[in-house]
């Protein structure tokens, strides 16, 4: 009698931070949700889906917030301005820069180079991706980003129990 107590104990604490866990997902606007599919599905070609999708979240509130003037960075998966240039080897100047920061707020261009991002770490790292979600938010020193590289797993799980798991039914 006290396993069965002890195992529907645990089982409607668990129900409980389920439900909690979607309520959030379920209050946003449905363009958010609409954002984090957008990018779940822009990264699947990469292995990416879930990654993309939960930085979309976490950087921009899933495209309600696509810019920092303090970084400066840019579209839903707030793409920093320096490394975008050297990726894209533009020539760093005020207009490029400019033009860039415009371009980035574009969906698909955010998501090109949040992959890039993220494959130049997966290249340093490995698949190690708590310390490749680290960098993407700290860079070399990741240390700073394990915290961010925390949220971005939760946000992941998140995503797949209530977003995608939900569409996969629909």
């Amino acid at each position: 009698m006290i396993r069965f107590v002890l195992f529907m104990a645990t089982f409607l604490f668990a129900f409980s931070v389920f439900a909690k866990d979607c309520n959030v997902v379920y209050n946003m606007q449905n363009r958010q949700v609409d954002t984090i599919i957008q990018s779940y599905m822009y990264g699947v070609e990469h292995d990416m889906g879930y990654s993309l999708a939960a930085i979309a979240w976490k950087e921009s509130e899933a495209g309600l917030y696509p810019v920092n003037v303090s970084d400066p960075s840019f579209g839903v998966h707030h793409i920093l301005i320096r490394s975008a240039m050297k990726r894209s080897g533009m020539k760093d100047t005020s207009f490029n820069r400019n033009r860039l920061a415009s371009e980035l707020l574009d969906h698909n261009t955010s998501a090109y180079f949040a992959v890039l991002e993220l494959k130049y770490w997966l290249n340093y790292y490995g698949k190690d991706w708590e310390k490749v979600w680290a960098s993407y938010n700290a860079g070399f020193n990741y240390k700073n980003g394990l915290k961010y590289s925390r949220d971005i797993s939760n946000k992941i799980k998140q995503i797949d129990a209530c977003i995608i798991k939900k569409q996969e039914v629909a």
